[in-house]
């Protein structure tokens, strides 16, 4: 049974072993490949509405893409490509996707690079449009916006997932355009309430001290009052 491992907390500690242990730099390929099959799992099994994926893809980059070792950062670029195509990028954050692809292209690596590329040409099939990246995009070099063109061009509709997650057992796999945007705006949506979540509480009565609020809201002008509502609001911390 997988039920143990479905947890974040699970997840979380397998995950940890596997990157920061021998694993993921091995020469054995029978290593390299149990490996894959055991990441790959924790992925399939995550839970509904669980932070097990993320988890699991923020252990991947802090411990193994961003690592020293060569070999460890190439095998866990392929992992995050692999988890893509057999999964779907619908499957995984869009800003988390993002964000790794656009480290893997500004790597030093010319093989991490191209996996970086490819990671984000499979986010543009699956929206049929560069538009979600489109700041990424612009990143990039012009050799590599001719290459992800070149993916794109070769391959217009989204690589078709080997398997589903296991919560959405029974699910269509294949979704019209209009159902993909729909699935992004509701994903961007549980992902900013997620983030709102996170935020760290901010006491506005020990802040506001520390401000211009006081100051600005006792003058005349109007351009004075807006500068005290501005800093109200940066005293708030993050949006």
């Amino acid at each position: 049974s997988c039920i143990g491992a479905c947890s974040v907390e699970a997840a979380t500690h397998i995950m940890l072993s596997l990157a920061k242990g021998p694993a993921f730099s091995s020469s054995r390929s029978s290593t390299l490949a149990l490996t894959e099959d055991l990441f790959l799992k924790l992925i399939e099994i995550s839970p509904e509405g669980s932070q097990t994926i993320d988890s699991v893809l923020d252990i991947l980059f802090q411990n193994g893409i961003k690592s020293r070792k060569p070999k460890t950062v190439v095998f866990s670029a392929k992992l995050l490509l692999k988890s893509v195509r057999v999964f779907g990028v619908g499957s995984f954050s869009t800003p988390l996707l993002i964000t790794h692809s656009e480290h893997l292209t500004a790597h030093s690596s010319a093989e991490v690079r191209e996996i970086g590329i490819n990671i984000m040409a499979e986010i543009c099939r699956y929206f049929g449009s560069k538009t979600p990246l489109r700041a990424s995009v612009d990143k990039l070099k012009s050799s590599q916006q001719s290459q992800l063109n070149n993916l794109v061009d070769n391959q217009h509709h989204p690589t078709q997932p080997q398997r589903n997650l296991r919560c959405k057992a029974g699910e269509p796999t294949n979704l019209s355009p209009e159902e993909i945007m729909a699935a992004l705006k509701k994903k961007q949506q549980e992902d900013e309430a997620k983030r709102l979540e996170k935020r760290a509480a901010v006491n506005l009565f020990q802040v506001l001290p520390h401000t211009c609020y006081k100051e600005k809201l006792k003058l005349e002008k109007w351009s004075e009052k807006v500068a005290a509502l501005d800093a109200l609001i940066e005293a708030g911390g993050e949006q």
